[in-house]
């Protein structure tokens, strides 16, 4: 066989191979906005509820659960404000809320939010609501 001859069967075996090595096209998956799954997404969506809420003078019911013991526990409250609180080492961020059942100003601590859910009930703030 000619060396040319050669030469082109040698490339050409050689392209097949590469094209056998590309990888298929991956298939995009469809992306649901199930904010429970996703850390990242959250707590934004847990700051979005309470704004909303704040904004459109809301009740909302927040699941949280208590470092100390553990507890996790459903409160009813009116969205006010966020603050940091010091801590000995950094700072949290503190939702500022009055709780409807105990009829006080309580604070939350965002990373021990569980969930947040809007209700329909309203209310007449008592004090300037900080959230925007």
């Amino acid at each position: 066989m000619p060396r040319d001859i050669q030469a082109a069967m040698n490339r050409k075996e050689f392209v097949l191979k590469q094209q056998q090595k590309v990888r298929k096209p991956l298939v995009k998956k469809k992306i649901v906005n199930d904010f429970s799954k996703n850390p990242l997404f959250s707590s934004r969506s847990k700051r979005l509820a309470i704004r909303n809420a704040a904004m459109n003078k809301l009740q909302i019911v927040v699941v949280y659960r208590k470092t100390t013991t553990n507890v996790t526990k459903k409160y009813t409250v009116c969205p006010y404000s966020y603050r940091y609180k010091r801590l000995k080492v950094g700072t949290r961020k503190m939702l500022f809320a009055y709780d409807i059942v105990d009829k006080h100003i309580k604070q939350y601590a965002l990373t021990n939010i569980k969930s947040v859910t809007m209700t329909t009930k309203n209310f007449s703030p008592k004090w300037p609501i900080e959230i925007r």
